[in-house]
């Protein structure tokens, strides 16, 4: 074996890999909820610092959680973890930024149905 084999197999993982699915489980969940919440709130126009603050709080997770799955794939971590934090990660960093232009959208078209009652 050589030296960097040796190295990389005295590594011990982060947490247990039979709970390996929790990352991607909480995030997506959580996420989900937040979606299903921006749709019942995005017209109204006091929720709208709400909605965009915990959207970039979970991109923010997101991107954490790719970073981190790939130190762990950089460093020798079980398929388990690395795959469990890049996964949800990846997909997470892709899409929060397409919600977040969303409800920006959503905001600016209240307040332009706005501004048009009142020129009624």
């Amino acid at each position: 074996m050589s030296e960097f084999d040796l190295i990389f197999a005295q590594v011990k993982p982060w947490f247990d890999m039979r709970i390996s699915y929790l990352p991607g489980t909480i995030f997506g969940t959580t996420v989900g909820l937040w979606g299903a919440t921006v749709g019942i709130l995005s017209s109204k126009r006091w929720a709208y610092p709400f909605l965009l603050s915990t959207g970039i709080v979970a991109c923010v997770i997101a991107l954490g959680m790719l970073i981190l799955g790939t130190i762990g794939l950089l460093t020798g971590q079980p398929y388990a973890i690395w795959y469990a934090l890049i996964l949800p990660g990846a997909i997470g960093t892709i899409q929060m930024p397409f919600f977040l232009w969303m409800i920006i959208i959503r905001h600016r078209s209240t307040e332009l149905l706005k501004l048009a009652s009142e020129d009624l």
